[in-house]
């Protein structure tokens, strides 16, 4: 019987940085979560709290407001891309570098400054234009406010993807009989498909679970979103192990979630790219 010799591969040299940021990020992390949430606590009066009260507090005012929150980062995300993609687009094509170099800094001038001064200063654009000092209720206002601090962000993604763009490719498509709605269908949404999701996750994740944003510009009492929940937990957990075990639960939820969120739109658009390709 012979005997394979393993040897050992040279890629296997580039997977221990890898590796070890993902031992200490990743796994460490999510294993500490997952004891915390498994540990039973001690009550005040010295009762045993059982292991299930640090998953049956997730009820359906949770779960409503992580549907919310979903809701809302969708609905930033989407307009992101309807204004940030034709944006992007258009600024690509721009021939001249100096006009370019100067929209882009204009742009993103809003991201140099403080996350704070720039919700600051959006939170008193809002009341001065109604009349009045805290006179934002609503989440149009927590909508709006995300899309003004992730949008240059949205078009940056799809500019880095866009300027890399043959300009055959276009000609190309034309030459076979393409309108401009088809050339964008079939031949320019796929080339900048990379920046697309690339937007789209760095619009999508911050809105999800963006903290202190929310309840600051929403003067509802039910403004805040998933991320200040966990924002006020964490900060009772400094003093409390029931609320260090139901952070560490919500956590959990929270990270499955955002997993499954990223499977889903990760093979959705090779299957929307596939269907393209067959149509070609």
């Amino acid at each position: 019987m012979n005997k394979k010799k393993f040897t050992w591969n040279k890629n296997f040299n580039k997977l221990i940085p890898f590796s070890i940021l993902l031992l200490f990020f990743l796994i460490i992390p999510s294993i500490i979560l997952i004891v915390i949430s498994l540990t039973p606590n001690v009550n005040t009066d010295g009762t045993n709290i059982p292991v299930e009260d640090n998953w049956n507090w997730l009820g359906s005012a949770v779960w409503e407001k992580i549907l919310i929150s979903i809701g809302i980062a969708i609905t930033v995300t989407i307009l992101c891309m309807l204004i940030g993609m034709p944006f992007g687009l258009f600024l690509s094509q721009i021939n001249s570098s100096i006009f370019k170099t100067l929209v882009v800094i204009v742009l993103t001038a809003p991201m140099w400054l403080s996350m704070l001064i720039k919700i600051i200063g959006i939170k008193t654009f809002f009341d001065t234009a109604n009349g009045m000092p805290n006179s934002t209720f609503g989440q149009i206002y927590t909508i709006i406010t995300l899309v003004y601090l992730n949008l240059p962000i949205f078009i940056l993604s799809i500019l880095n993807i866009a300027e890399t763009m043959p300009k055959n490719l276009l000609l190309a498509s034309k030459d076979l009989g393409r309108n401009s709605f088809q050339t964008l269908i079939f031949v320019v949404i796929p080339y900048i498909l990379p920046g697309l999701l690339m937007g789209t996750f760095l619009v999508f994740l911050p809105s999800l679970t963006a903290t202190g944003i929310t309840s600051f510009v929403n003067n509802s009492n039910d403004g805040g979103l998933i991320g200040d929940w966990i924002f006020d937990l964490g900060l009772d957990s400094n003093s409390s192990n029931i609320a260090l075990a139901r952070i560490s639960s919500i956590s959990i939820v929270m990270s499955l979630l955002i997993m499954g969120i990223y499977l889903l739109c990760y093979f959705i658009p090779k299957k929307i790219v596939n269907f393209v390709g067959g149509k070609k």
